[in-house]
């Protein structure tokens, strides 16, 4: 006997009827509907009794009935009561022969020929008390018997419930019969006349002693215990409690084991079923009573191993019982039991048991047992997999069903999901369970929707399976799947499923939607951008966020960066974007992707855009083996917190505006001058070059309006980078001011650089186009060309001094230069004639060396001096090979007190004589002893007064080291040394004579000083001109 997993503790009050066909009758459908009619009649009402049936197959899982009927004494409800014959007769020949294997034999008892072995025609005759013999189609040709029911098809069948009852009834009024004997029989001792009910092991063994007590106690026993089933199945639950208490007093002092463990069994039953109608002190008190009853029912089947199918019905039983009282630990310990139980079962069963297994453990919520046994039972199915009759289908479905105990329930969703736009089965949150048994288990579910024929299934299982545990593969597991998924996306022909979600390969790393396709010469720019009026100006909750603005039918690139944290390549055949809104592009060029094992990759993807509107990137698209995913920025951040993208990015499509390209060459700069010309990452030129202090250098700009759209205005500028420490002047001459489209126009600009101290500077500054239409359509741009120029100083100038001049209106500077430059270096400086005009004078500094130059220039008017004042009147140039020029740059922070002051122009006007004839820069004669009377008138050129002004007289010599003062001593005076004034007005005049004597010949100056009251104690001094004396002796004179 095999055992029966859907046993309830309700079987034990059930009249079982069985289902039979004729031999080589194999209609199913037939069957199936006739089944489904009358299995609406389990429960019927018979002279006041309530009757339960179960109708059972001769063949199948559900039942076995004829194995199952040799133990119908120790169990009654094991043995089929009844029999419903079901021959479907398409012609009347069919219906003769249905008929003739349905015969009708002595005591109304029937039985069947060819279908059941004669060896059991013995075992139905006692075993079947009644039944009906139902003929659907044709009518036979003989006459029909009560018992035999004819109808055209089961629809027809109108009466299946009169019909049903009535052979439930006759069963009835037979077991109601039996039962009043057998009862009879036990109350009159009379034991003896009625034979011993046996197992069928215990029919076999033969060695019973008849004539002890314990025999008689056993018959007793077990014949109360047969009244009970009787009464059970008569419907009498009160007299069957009184009758399994009674057989178990008798049963256990015979220590008859097996029989006490089917009335435990049974006494359970009743309490489990009818606790609700009956009321007696039989009945077991408490949950625990059950426990306890059914527990010692198990110890004495396991006695037995022929007991075996019993000892685990009864578990089964017990675990459901215990399960709907809420005692599932306790469940647990039966159900753990059943898995000892040493039953040989076929494949086909032993699936069925641990299926059972599997549902009972999902009942009391032991989900990962009973995710343990499902995948067992689904590993049975296909343990042969060379056989042909290999249950794919099935163990596909066990592998689904226990999904949600490997933590993997959100399988089911993505599997039952029949419509696109579907997620995939990956968690949204941290995983939980065992990743590699998930893996495996995923795996497996893959494989076996392959051989089931659902290959989108298991590309889509196998896809989900690598994204979500491929950390836990190594790396052949993951070339292995890599190549299943080769395998049967090439193999697959249906139509690509779009499934919506944030997959894990290739790992999204982050996007880049630039504006002007990443070239910001080509960004539109706003010409009037209104102001948002509010009151604050800096507002923590607002986002500064750059808008991203395309001009229609332009090429615009979206970048995105993808990481491979496989092992093992990955090919990704489709990568695009998804966009919403009117002005999606309408031209998007997808990409395809092979990401090497942990390598970060880009892709470019170009658009253009025909439409002016706006539209938004909320994602994109991939198609990995034979799977489109479209991954949305929103859903992605949910599982990816770690990544910094918005949700979507907003893009406003402009109508077309004009494009220049633009073109730089140094024309001054050959290749030797290591002019370097750089394209950076966003497309900008930047060209690297070293300038000299002071040069001037010439650059030509070219500019070509590309587009088809005139440019009406154009304006070239620069801009320097801040917190410079030299400076680089930009000039240009002649820019265009409009281009027509294709027009191409050539033009110069210059830059002069200078450096504010010795060191070698470097500078960023920016050559900048802005140009628009002639129209004011709201947008232009602006192209701009980066200049990182080095200024190197050529020429240290050392040695700066001011030499005192004898004219009132020029003074002589000499300085040393020294040549630092690799090259020689020619000086210029522009000397002037007698006539008024000038002449140039060159001196070269060879590299390395130093030169001393005298430069005579006018005095300077600006008070203070300044570097520019003093470097335009020196007026020095510069020039070098190959074709370098500029202006040398001095500093006048070299120069002490005196010397600045005798670098700028007087503010007064002199006029002097010497024995009244005016001096003038010429040298005058004299003799030792020889007064010589001197003059000067000194006036206020400027506009404002001089206060306590003083004129004084200096003689002066000089020699290697200076000048020395002369007056007093070579030279003697008579008369005032000083004139006084307390305010000169402006354009007023004061008068100074003296007379000087010469004691000894020679040579030397006078000059006459003026003294100025400044603002607080200090004086102010301004020299006359110098003029010239040669003084002789009489007695040496030629």
């Amino acid at each position: 006997m095999q055992p029966d997993y859907q046993a309830e503790v309700h079987d034990h009050g059930t009249i079982r009827i069985a289902l039979a066909t004729p031999s080589g009758q194999e209609n199913q459908r037939l069957n199936d509907r006739v089944q489904l009619k009358i299995e609406k009649h389990k429960e019927l009402s018979i002279s006041g009794r309530n009757l339960r049936m179960r109708f059972s197959w001769s063949k199948g899982y559900s039942g076995e009935w004829l194995a199952a009927s040799a133990w119908g004494d120790v169990q009654l409800y094991r043995r089929p009561l009844g029999l419903i014959f079901i021959v479907e007769a398409k012609r009347q020949e069919d219906a003769d022969k249905g008929i003739e294997e349905y015969i009708v034999k002595d005591l109304q008892l029937f039985y069947i020929t060819e279908i059941l072995h004669i060896a059991l025609r013995k075992e139905l005759n006692a075993s079947v008390y009644d039944g009906r013999c139902l003929l659907v189609g044709s009518k036979s040709s003989q006459q029909l018997k009560p018992d035999i029911l004819h109808f055209p098809s089961v629809d027809a069948w109108k009466t299946s419930w009169k019909d049903i009852e009535d052979l439930v009834t006759s069963i009835y009024y037979i077991l109601e019969s039996k039962r009043v004997e057998r009862s009879s029989m036990s109350s009159s001792n009379s034991d003896k006349s009625y034979p011993m009910l046996m197992a069928p092991f215990e029919r076999r063994e033969g060695n019973i002693d008849f004539d002890s007590r314990s025999f008689r106690k056993k018959l007793q026993g077990r014949l109360r215990k047969h009244i009970g089933d009787l009464c059970l199945l008569c419907g009498l639950p009160q007299e069957a409690l009184i009758a399994y208490h009674s057989a178990l007093d008798a049963l256990r002092l015979s220590q008859d084991h097996l029989w006490v463990a089917a009335s435990l069994e049974s006494l359970c039953a009743v309490t489990a079923s009818y606790s609700s109608v009956v009321k007696s002190d039989h009945c077991l008190e408490s949950p625990n009573d059950i426990f306890e009853k059914y527990r010692e029912a198990v110890i004495n089947y396991s006695k037995f191993k022929e007991a075996g199918v019993l000892e685990l019905e009864a578990c089964l039983k017990a675990t459901k019982v215990l399960v709907d009282m809420g005692r599932n630990l306790d469940a647990s310990d039966f159900l753990q039991n059943t898995i000892y139980i040493g039953i040989k079962l076929p494949s086909e069963r032993e699936i069925e048991r641990l299926s059972t297994l599997a549902d009972l453990y999902g009942i009391i919520g032991f989900k990962r047992k009973e995710a343990f046994y499902k995948r067992v039972a689904a590993m049975y199915c296909v343990a042969d997999q060379n056989n042909s009759e290999a249950r794919w289908q099935q163990c596909f479905s066990l592998l689904r069903e226990s999904l949600p105990g490997f933590s993997l329930e959100h399988v089911l969703s993505f599997i039952k999901s029949s419509e696109y736009e579907t997620d995939l089965f990956l968690s949204s949150g941290e995983s939980t369970g065992w990743p590699a048994v998930q893996a495996r288990v995923l795996h497996e579910l893959a494989f076996s929707a392959r051989k089931i024929g659902d290959t989108k299934l298991a590309i889509k299982l196998l896809s989900g399976l690598l994204h979500s545990s491929h950390s836990f593969l190594n790396k052949s597991e993951q070339e292995e799947m890599l190549q299943a998924l080769k395998n049967y996306s090439s193999a697959c022909r249906e139509e690509s499923e779009i499934l919506s979600e944030p997959i894990c390969l290739p790992s999204f790393v982050n996007v880049a939607i630039p504006t002007g396709n990443g070239d910001p010469n080509l960004e539109p720019i706003e010409t009037n951008a209104q102001q948002t009026n509010r009151v604050f100006i800096y507002s923590p909750f607002e986002k500064n966020l750059k808008k991203i603005r395309w001009v229609k039918s332009e090429v615009n690139t979206i970048e995105l960066v993808f990481y491979n944290p496989l092992a093992a390549e990955i090919d990704v055949s489709h990568i695009s974007l998804v966009a919403k809104g009117d002005a999606s592009p309408v031209n998007v060029k997808p990409q395809s992707l092979r990401l090497a094992p942990g390598a970060h990759v880009s892709v470019k993807i170009d658009c253009i855009c025909e439409i002016v509107g706006e539209f938004e990137i909320t994602g994109y698209r991939v198609d990995l083996y034979g799977l489109i995913y479209e991954v949305h920025f929103d859903r992605l951040l949910k599982k990816r917190k770690e990544i910094n993208i918005l949700k979507s990015y907003k893009i406003e499509v402009i109508d077309t505006i004009p494009m220049l390209a633009v073109d730089m060459f140094l024309a001054g700069f050959p290749k030797a001058q290591n002019i370097v010309r750089e394209v950076q990452e966003n497309q900008m030129v930047k060209y690297k070059s070293a300038f000299y202090d002071g040069e001037h250098q010439k650059i030509s700009i070219t500019i070509e309006n590309v587009s088809q759209i005139p440019i009406g205005e154009i304006e070239v500028y620069q801009e320097v980078g801040v917190d410079s420490k030299c400076v680089v002047k930009f000039s240009c001459e002649n820019p265009p001011s409009s281009l027509k489209p294709g027009e191409r126009v050539m033009f110069e600009a210059f830059f002069d650089s200078e450096l504010k101290d010795s060191k070698i500077e470097t500078v960023l500054h920016y050559i900048k186009i802005n140009y628009k239409e002639a129209y004011d359509v709201g947008y232009m741009r602006t192209h701009t060309t980066i200049f990182e120029s080095d200024i190197i100083r050529p020429l240290d100038v050392i040695g700066l001094c001011v030499k005192q001049s004898e004219s009132s209106e020029y003074a002589t500077i000499v300085l040393e230069c020294h040549n630092k430059a690799i090259e020689e270096i020619d000086i210029i400086q522009t000397v002037p004639n007698l006539n008024g005009a000038s002449s140039a004078k060159s001196t070269v500094v060879r590299n390395g060396h130093a030169s001393v130059l005298y430069v005579q220039i006018e005095k300077l008017e600006h008070i203070p001096l300044s570097e520019q004042c003093m470097e335009t009147a020196l007026g020095l140039k510069w020039r070098c090979e190959p074709g370098r020029f500029g202006v040398v740059h001095l500093s006048s922070t070299t120069l002490n007190t005196n010397e600045l002051i005798a670098l700028q122009a007087s503010p007064l006007y002199w006029e002097s004589e010497i024995d009244d004839e005016p001096l003038e820069e010429i040298v005058k004669n004299g003799k030792v002893m020889q007064p010589m009377f001197v003059r000067t008138t000194a006036i206020n050129r400027t506009n404002e007064p001089f206060q306590d002004l003083k004129i004084t007289l200096e003689a002066v010599q000089e020699d290697s080291r200076g000048e020395f003062n002369v007056l007093g001593g070579a030279i003697m005076s008579t008369g005032l040394d000083k004139a006084l004034t307390p305010v000169l007005e402006s354009k007023s005049s004061i008068e100074f004579s003296h007379t000087m004597i010469p004691r000894f010949p020679g040579n030397f100056k006078i000059r006459f000083r003026a003294y100025v009251a400044d603002k607080g104690s200090s004086l102010k001094s301004f020299v006359s001109p110098s003029y010239s004396f040669c003084i002789s002796h009489s007695s040496t004179a030629f």
